[in-house]
């Protein structure tokens, strides 16, 4: 499952060259099982500011809670970013376009 987040600066910028780091805390077990996992930039020219993770060991009857933290070079308010996975949920249909 791939974890994506989005940084932005002050004035609503992507920003690019950040390492940003994700806990994972598995909330039926608790336990965190993922403790600094490094997302990468998904690309820089394409869409910058978007980063990923690709949570390979995700076990699908379990929730979890991701904490990402964009660096210490970012301020406080755009730092950090969080979610759950829920993976029990219904998943959304996909769509395929063109052949």
């Amino acid at each position: 499952m791939l974890i994506t987040a989005f940084f932005n600066d002050v004035n609503s910028l992507p920003t690019t060259g950040l390492t940003p780091t994700v806990k994972i805390y598995d909330l039926e077990s608790s336990t965190v099982v993922v403790a600094a996992g490094t997302m990468t930039e998904v690309s820089l020219t394409n869409v910058p500011g978007w980063y990923k993770y690709d949570f390979t060991t995700i076990n699908l009857s379990h929730a979890y809670i991701a904490v990402i933290d964009g660096g210490s070079g970012l301020t406080q308010y755009y730092r950090y970013q969080n979610g759950i996975l829920a993976p029990l949920l219904p998943a959304t249909p996909e769509v395929e376009f063109g052949s």
